[in-house]
């Protein structure tokens, strides 16, 4: 017993070592390992993300809650997915590496995700909120 509490405190430390806070939104890792990282976000509603990418790393958002409007510019084609309160099966959302993508959360519900990032070889694994530009609408 006296191992698992020491393990969750050692866990509970490295949660708040990864904290990371921008204009209202809010994040942490929940695991890395290898070239893997977890990352659990929130946005309160009405939040935007401009347009970026990601150079070094492949992403998977997979939304837990909320509403929220997902674009990608795919070879100069916007694409948009339409994310809702009601409809959880569509709930994941892919980027491709040096993919321009952006998301504008709803107006009425805040948005909560987990961010699955694979990294490329050779690349330092930080997060992928190095690359983004936060903006307020």
């Amino acid at each position: 017993m006296k191992l698992l509490v020491y393990f969750l405190f050692l866990y509970f430390i490295f949660v708040l070592s990864t904290f990371k806070r921008f204009k209202g939104a809010t994040g942490f890792t929940l695991l890395k390992f290898w070239r893997i990282n977890f990352e659990l976000w929130y946005f309160p509603a009405g939040f935007s993300i401009e347009e970026h990418k990601h150079p070094n790393e492949y992403i998977k958002i997979i939304r837990l809650f909320g509403e929220a409007v997902f674009y990608k510019n795919r070879n100069g084609k916007i694409v948009s997915h339409a994310a809702a309160w009601y409809n959880y099966w569509k709930f994941t959302y892919n980027i491709r590496n040096n993919e321009y993508h952006w998301l504008v959360a709803g107006k009425k519900m805040p948005l909560v995700v987990i961010n699955y990032e694979y990294w490329y070889p050779g690349c330092k694994i930080t997060s992928a909120a190095q690359d983004i530009k936060f903006k307020d609408l």
